[in-house]
């Protein structure tokens, strides 16, 4: 990176920063300039959190083909073992997999929790909507 890469990246850093500056001023000074940003960043992230479940979605998909190919393929392997065995695995592994789903969940519902808890600090706070 030569000298004058940098310093267009400098200059535009400080553009940036100035911008921001007005913008968060001007928001302040103007409670309608205020609610319409408000109402923005709400609608900005409605629409990533739709985003965000359809790619959830998707990817739940794609892992649950992914985890069903692979077990299909390790009792297609020509294993030996009797059918009590292969079923006593098959059951091992749908534990498994149940037990790791629930952790998932788990760990989801509390980040929704804390999610929620924020927000509605926000809100009191008067810095969201409702």
């Amino acid at each position: 990176m030569d000298n004058q890469d940098f310093s267009q990246i400098l200059h535009r850093g400080f553009c940036i920063a100035i911008g921001a500056v007005a913008s968060l001023v001007e928001t302040g000074r103007h409670p309608e300039k205020r609610a319409e940003a408000l109402s923005d960043l709400q609608l900005e992230f409605n629409l990533k959190t739709r985003e965000w479940a359809a790619k959830g979605e998707t990817t739940e998909q794609e892992a649950r083909r992914a985890i069903d190919s692979f077990l299909r393929q390790q009792n297609w392997g020509g294993n030996t073992a009797d059918s009590s065995s292969q079923n006593g695995i098959e059951k091992i592994r749908q534990n498994d997999l149940e037990q790791d789903v629930n952790v998932g969940l788990q760990e989801l519902r509390n980040e929704l929790a804390e999610l929620k808890d924020e927000l509605a600090k926000m809100r009191s706070d008067g810095e969201v909507g409702n």
